[in-house]
């Protein structure tokens, strides 16, 4: 029925290339932009957090430091525009810009702020 090496040799490979696209597909997936109506949203950035959020002290500072003048929205604050808005996760970064807005959830890191927020 073959080499036992062989057989041990591809239940490596394959268990490998598994574990290899499961990391690169979690880490695509951590940052990721949907584009989705966000009523009640004038123009602007914005940045929705909670008291409990252990990250979102994180991505506010890196949000001063690129220069990027945002809206705090916090869930304690203002539940309902949780709800309406569907964010279920924070952090989660809002952009509205004239007819197109898209929403992310997690931690951008500094390149993706300055890619699609910076001034």
């Amino acid at each position: 029925m073959g080499d036992p090496i062989a057989r041990a040799l591809v239940v490596v490979v394959v268990g490998v290339s598994a574990l290899v696209i499961g990391v690169l597909w979690r880490r695509g997936r951590a940052w990721i932009r949907h584009r989705r109506p966000l009523p009640g949203l004038e123009d602007g950035v914005y940045l929705f957090t909670s008291g409990t959020c252990g990250s979102c002290s994180a991505v506010r500072a890196r949000l001063h430091s690129a220069g990027v003048t945002h809206t705090e929205i916090t869930f304690e604050l203002d539940p309902e525009r949780f709800d309406t808005l569907g964010i279920s996760k924070v952090p989660a970064i809002a952009r509205v810009t004239g007819t197109d807005s898209w929403l992310a959830f997690g931690d951008p890191g500094a390149g993706a702020i300055h890619r699609w927020l910076g001034p």
